[in-house]
Formats: structure tokens, C-alpha cells, sequence
């Protein structure tokens, strides 16, 4: 038997022309995950718009002092930090799978496509890390989403085993990172960098603040390579959720469902209190007992309890009333491009010199309110557009450069 995947029995009926997703083909409950990720990014990503990214790594700064502050990193840490980018990364593993099969469904080729669709996604990012805010993550998705057609091809156990063998390396290269640093030039290095980015984010001009940006966009980017086989490995988790055609049938997977639902619950609290307690105590980028807790309780607890919310949300989504509930998430799941973006217009302009210019003056407790201020506006706004457009903004400029065609727009009366 050649180690290559069969295509899934629940593929949409072929047509002849390859086009985005109709909204009846959509499977709602990848909305409703999608929605509630971009929640969950936000909610790390406010105290990296605020205050430098370096300082987040750097636990001799004594950023924010009072006891409520500190509380809230600490949940913000616990409850967040790592879940919900590798919730985003797992649903682009499962975008491409499900695309890939819609694709065959239709008999139209699915690489050009899809690279295409890369390309486009690639060149979003670069304009969001360097125009608009550093910490962009959509260019190394689409660097290591080229990847992904070398596993289009094999059956789901083996995307299965190199996804399980890319989170445990990416944990090994967790707890080893240290040894790559000199303790003195990094110290040194963390004052420089937290300084710079005081200066030139809230305090200095436009200009400034490009420049900045332009070194802190570079430095992340390349991070977020290192750092890729994390990532990559929830792609390919992704990917095998398609090919096993999980989310289109969950109630095919139930008894595997809660397993993983109470282990992820059981290994994410013990991981992630490894984590919040190691990272506290650990200095930073030091070897240490502290350091290598820190590495080994995020390696085991983001996975963790990432799998404890998705599949949470899977197992709530069977019973009606919370199925009701959810469904707020759906508008802003359907438009997460334009709501991450739209995220980083509203931070910057609230953080910003060349806006509010609150840099370094909202700790984490008020970030946290500020944080769901910001998601109620999205859960609004998104409801309203896609009541008169079907897609957000974001998402029609991504399908008219994929299909080099621009997309209609309008809901069709």
C-alpha cells in the first residue's frame, strides 16, 4: 500500500471552477475556533503593543509592580499565553487540508491555487510586520505553509507521527535555548532593546517608529523560524484533523474526544503552573533548574491546553443551547484576518505616539479590560458587515490575489 491519504467521502459535490468557500460549504464550528483564537490573541498580544516585546522575555524588569498587575500577567501567562496561536496555527494545517480535498472534489489543480494563496498571504504580512506592527505571525505562516505539499500526499497516521515529533523537538529546543546565550551580552542587550523601543514608540516620530519597527519585525520574524517547528507541528495536527475529517463529524470521534479533552485539562494545569512558576523565577536566558521547568511546563502545557479548549468547544457545540451560545463567534471567525489586522489599527492608535500615545501606561489589568472592550466591538462590527458583504475586507483582498480575479462582494439579495 503507497503511503498516500484517500480523499474523504464528505467532500462537496464536483464542480468545474476552483473559487473560495460558498457559506454553505463552511463548517461552522471551525468559525466558532477561529472566532474565539482571535480572542485569545489579543489578550497576549496587548502587552506586547504596550510595552517592548524584549521586556516580555526579561523577568528582572519590573514592568508593572502592583499586585493586581502582576495577577493578571500571571493569568494572562496561564491561561493564554501560546494556546491560541497554536489553535491559529492548527485550523491553517486544517484550511489547507480541507481545501486540498475540495479542490479534488471539483477536478481542478490545487497547487497552483494554494500557492498563489500563499504568496498573497505572504505579502500581507510583510506590509502589516513593517507598516503597521512587528509581531506579525501571517509571513511565517506562509513560509512554512509551503511545507505543507510535501504531506498533502501521505495518509493521516504519518502526518499524525511527524506532528507528535515536532512538538517533542520543539520542546527539547525550548529547554536547550539557553545554551546558546551569553548571559552578560544578553543583559546588556534587553536594556539596549527596551530602551530603544521607549524611545522611538512613545516618544518618537513617525519615521522613528518605522525604523523601530523595521528591527524589532526582523528580529521576530527570524525568531518565529527558530521557533517554527512548533508551529509547523500544529499545522500538521491541523492537517490530519482534515484528512480524518474530524470537524465535519465529530460525533464519529466522541470517546476520543473527551479523553484528550481530560488529559489536555489534567497535563495543561500541571504544565502551565511549570511554566507561570519557572519563567517567574528563572533569569532570563540563563540555564538553570528555573529555566529548564519554565521550558519543559509550556512545551508540555500549551499543547496541552490547546487541545483541553478546542475540544472543549467541540464537545459543547453537540448540546443546543451552548451551540446558541457559541455562535457568537462565528462573525468574527469568518472575518479573522480582517479582525487580527483591525487589532493592530486599534492598539497602535491607542499606544502610539502618533495616536494616544499610551505606551508603558496601561498594566495587564487594565489591558485585560481593554482587551475585551475591543472583542465586543469586533463580535458587533463583524455581524454587521457580513449582514451586507460576503467577506470581511481583508478576506476579499486575500481571494481576489489568490484567484487573481476580484471576488464579489455583496450579499446576493
Amino acid at each position: 500500500m503507497t503511503d498516500q491519504a484517500p480523499i474523504p467521502t464528505t467532500s462537496p459535490e464536483p464542480t468545474p471552477v476552483m473559487g473560495p468557500t460558498r457559506t454553505k460549504e463552511r463548517i461552522e464550528i471551525l468559525d466558532v475556533l477561529r472566532g474565539f483564537a482571535i480572542f485569545g490573541i489579543l489578550l497576549v498580544n496587548m502587552a506586547a503593543f504596550n510595552s517592548p516585546w524584549i521586556y516580555l522575555m526579561n523577568t528582572e524588569v519590573e514592568w508593572w509592580t502592583s499586585g493586581i498587575d502582576r495577577l493578571a500577567e500571571w493569568a494572562i501567562q496561564f491561561v493564554a499565553q501560546g494556546k491560541f496561536y497554536s489553535l491559529f496555527s492548527f485550523l491553517f494545517g486544517w484550511g489547507f487540508s480541507i481545501q486540498m480535498f475540495r479542490a479534488g472534489a471539483r477536478g481542478t489543480k490545487f497547487v497552483p491555487i494554494y500557492r498563489r494563496r500563499l504568496f498573497a498571504l505572504l505579502l500581507i504580512g510583510w506590509a502589516h510586520a513593517f507598516l503597521l506592527w512587528y509581531g506579525d505571525i501571517l509571513n511565517t505562516y506562509a513560509i512554512l505553509g509551503f511545507l505543507l505539499f510535501f504531506f498533502r500526499k501521505r495518509q493521516p497516521k504519518t502526518v499524525l507521527r511527524w506532528a507528535i515529533g515536532l512538538l517533542v523537538l520543539n520542546i527539547v529546543l525550548a529547554m536547550s535555548f539557553a545554551l546558546l546565550m551569553d548571559p552578560g551580552q544578553m543583559a546588556e542587550w534587553f536594556r539596549l532593546s527596551i530602551d530603544s523601543s521607549v524611545k522611538a514608540y512613545a516618544e518618537g516620530s513617525w519615521a522613528d517608529i518605522m525604523m523601530q519597527r523595521a528591527a524589532d519585525a526582523s528580529f521576530i520574524f527570524f525568531g518565529g523560524l527558530f521557533g517554527g517547528m512548533g508551529i509547523f507541528g500544529m499545522f500538521l495536527l491541523g492537517m490530519y484533523a482534515g484528512k480524518v475529517d474530524f470537524f465535519r463529524h465529530p460525533e464519529n470521534h466522541l470517546p476520543s474526544t473527551r479523553k484528550i479533552n481530560r488529559w489536555g485539562l489534567a497535563l495543561g494545569l500541571v504544565g502551565n503552573t511549570m511554566f507561570v512558576a519557572g519563567f517567574e523565577l528563572a533569569e532570563p536566558m540563563v540555564l538553570s533548574v528555573y529555566s529548564v521547568v519554565a521550558g519543559l511546563g509550556m512545551g508540555v502545557g500549551v499543547p496541552a491546553m490547546f487541545a483541553f479548549y478546542t475540544t472543549s468547544i467541540v464537545l459543547l457545540y453537540q448540546k443546543p443551547e451552548w451551540k446558541r451560545c457559541l455562535h457568537i463567534f462565528v462573525p468574527v471567525g469568518r472575518m479573522a484576518l480582517t479582525n487580527y489586522l483591525l487589532q493592530t489599527v486599534i492598539c497602535t492608535l491607542i499606544f502610539y505616539n502618533y495616536g494616544l500615545g499610551l505606551y508603558g501606561k496601561v498594566g495587564p489589568a487594565l489591558g485585560l479590560v481593554l482587551t475585551v472592550a475591543i472583542y465586543l466591538v469586533q463580535i458587533l462590527l463583524s455581524a454587521w458587515w457580513l449582514k451586507r458583504f460576503r467577506f470581511g475586507p481583508m478576506e476579499w483582498l486575500w481571494r481576489s490575489l489568490t484567484y487573481a480575479k476580484l471576488q464579489p462582494m455583496r450579499v446576493s439579495p
